[in-house]
């Protein structure tokens, strides 16, 4: 299951530069006072994702959030659904869309270990560095 979550800054933002912890910590914020509460300190695979802020068509800024748990999506889901305003990091965004959604596989496939894609190849070098 997958969560799209648009937004527009409220503030004038420049050149804005994303922060994954930043995204990771809304994440767990809107999972607060719930089963998934403790999540983030569980010594194990989280089974969830997230991609890179990204712009839209619309000019829109876009997160989409993936789980296997539709409970977890759907905590998610219930906790920014009825919100104007978000914040990721220090930014305050109006919130514009909340749409859960499921793609319909044509194929199934298998695999052992998440697949992991950076948009940024010098920032994957400074983490495995680190």
């Amino acid at each position: 299951m997958r969560l799209k979550l648009s937004f527009l800054p409220l503030n004038e933002m420049g050149e804005w530069r994303e922060n994954k912890h930043a995204v990771q910590g809304f994440i767990y914020a809107m999972l607060k006072d719930s089963e998934y509460g403790l999540r983030h300190d569980e010594k194990r695979f989280k089974f969830f994702t997230f991609s890179d802020i990204f712009r839209d068509s619309k000019g829109l800024y876009t997160l989409l959030i993936s789980s296997p748990d539709r409970g977890f999506i759907e905590t998610i889901y219930q906790n920014v659904k009825d919100r104007e305003t978000i914040y990721i990091g220090k930014d305050e965004f109006r919130l514009i869309e909340v749409k859960k959604f499921r793609l319909k596989l044509k194929r199934a496939f298998q695999t052992g270990s998440p697949v992991v894609i950076y948009k940024d190849s010098t920032e994957a070098e400074e983490e495995r560095e680190a």
